[in-house]
């Protein structure tokens, strides 16, 4: 293994439908199909994804359904959005449950993410059910988009109203989305194609099977990946489990950068047994870090970016020293700020050193090592692969996302996007002092700990939160 250095495939968790209050099948009576399982889900089910986050060291996107958080019946102004159209009251279905579940979410966001899926899922018109929220059978099946356009903002209605909305008067969508029932119109000449909906709302990034998109035109970059219009799309095959089957993973490996479930999967009948089954999810999903050539992904900007590298850098190894060449990515990706610095794996105890790259952080997760970097002229690079002690750097980043670096003289500004409160580790050479710059994130404690500076920081729990970790001395 000592010799082995890649730019390995990325694998995000993506988890459907998380959000219902009532899991059972209302598609019977013209409602929801939910998540159908016969049980409440409760604050128990989204620990069980925090949880499992927090044991590999990665945020699980949770594409959420937000109906039945509704504390003030808004769904009933958008009233395709529900089966009970202008008379939905969600009452009822309000208790200590929401605030409780609220609190899960705000204080784990460092593991878990909070994406769109829906408010419904489905579309009404006179209480007849049509699948599904975003788009119907195919090109000539969809949505005005002023009715699309009021369910963007019902969503967000529904953030605010639980404390999700982030700072400002303005609340943002999630970057990430997840069309329901898997209905996607893809068409890059189409200012109504799904993508372009989307991006005209500020999301980034979707996964969804290719199989079950209606494809027009597509501008693909490769089988897995393209654009349409501005959103980024990710194809998430799949996984082979039904959406209502408890405490199950796939039978194999996940070959694509998206392992999709639904949110039963990871769940027990009884949410006191939830461990049980994230206990099998992460023996899983480490399971595919054996892979030389995988990596799970800490985050869906990471997912995205690694992706780009994974497809279009090359490394070579020439005598000594490696060779990267990031030249082949596409421009767009760039333009659009889907790029970040590129992760290569190698042997655990192997250090990364470079003249010519900058090299934000380097850690370990089981017998691997991971190192995130990029060339300084943002094109090509090389470096070395050693036993040597490495110099400073951080050696714990967390699921903050790494976003670049810069340097002034003797200091480099490492800049991140925090989300939640989580901490992260500077190892090595000891600086001759340590700072955070920005109004993003939060230094909230900083300790040092032998050859370890520890820093816990806190940003917004969906959105992130961006700043520049300022460290003067005791870098490479």
């Amino acid at each position: 293994m000592s010799g082995v250095c890649t730019v390995p495939r990325p694998v995000q968790l993506v988890i459907d439908d998380v959000g219902w209050r009532e899991g059972w099948d209302a598609s019977a009576d013209g409602g929801p199909f939910r998540a159908g399982v016969d049980r409440l889900l409760g604050p128990a089910d989204y620990a069980a994804v925090a949880e499992l986050g927090a044991a590999l060291g990665i945020r699980p996107q949770c594409a959420m359904v937000l109906c039945e958080w509704d504390r003030r019946n808004t769904c009933a102004d958008y009233p395709t959005t529900t089966f009970a159209g202008r008379a939905w009251d969600n009452r009822d279905r309000l208790g200590p449950w929401l605030d409780e579940t609220v609190a899960v979410i705000r204080e784990n966001g460092a593991h878990v993410e909070f994406a769109l899926h829906g408010v419904g899922h489905e579309h009404w018109e006179n209480g007849q059910r049509t699948r599904a929220e975003w788009l119907g059978a195919g090109a000539d099946d969809r949505w005005p988009p002023d009715v699309l356009a009021g369910h963007a903002e019902c969503f967000r209605r529904l953030m605010r109203q639980n404390g999700l909305g982030g700072k400002g008067g303005e609340t943002r969508l999630p970057v990430s989305f997840v069309p329901c029932a898997f209905r996607y119109l893809w068409d890059k000449d189409d200012a109504e194609s799904t993508g372009a909906c989307m991006a005209r709302q500020g999301v980034r990034y979707a996964s969804t099977p290719y199989s079950s998109c209606t494809f027009v035109r597509a501008d693909l970059l490769a089988e897995d990946g393209g654009f349409d219009h501005d959103l980024f799309v990710l194809d998430r095959g799949n996984s082979g489990i039904s959406y209502k089957l408890y405490d199950t993973v796939p039978a194999a490996s996940t070959p694509n950068s998206i392992c999709g479930i639904h949110w039963p999967n990871l769940l027990r009948p009884d949410p006191t047994e939830n461990g049980a089954a994230v206990a099998r999810w992460a023996d899983y999903l480490a399971s595919l870090r054996d892979n030389p050539e995988v990596m799970l992904a800490r985050t869906m900007p990471e997912t995205v970016s690694q992706w780009f590298h994974w497809r279009f850098t090359t490394l070579r190894d020439r005598s000594d020293q490696w060779h990267l060449d990031l030249a082949a990515i596409p421009a767009k990706a760039w333009d659009l700020g889907l790029i970040l610095p590129l992760v290569v794996k190698h042997a655990a105890a192997a250090t990364i050193r470079s003249a010519d790259c900058d090299i934000l952080a380097s850690w370990r997760r089981g017998d691997w090592g991971f190192t995130a970097l990029l060339p300084r002229d943002g094109r090509a690079g090389t470096f070395r692969l050693g036993p040597e002690p490495a110099a400073g750097r951080l050696s714990e980043p967390g699921t903050c996302d790494l976003l670049g670096m810069a340097r002034y003289g003797s200091s480099v500004a490492l800049r991140l996007r925090v989300y939640g409160t989580q901490s992260i580790v500077w190892s090595g050479d000891r600086p001759a002092s340590l700072s955070l710059a920005g109004s993003g994130a939060r230094l909230d404690q900083m300790e040092t700990v032998g050859n370890e500076v520890r820093i816990r920081l806190v940003g917004d729990p969906v959105h992130g939160s961006e700043s520049e970790l300022v460290v003067i001395g005791g870098h490479q």
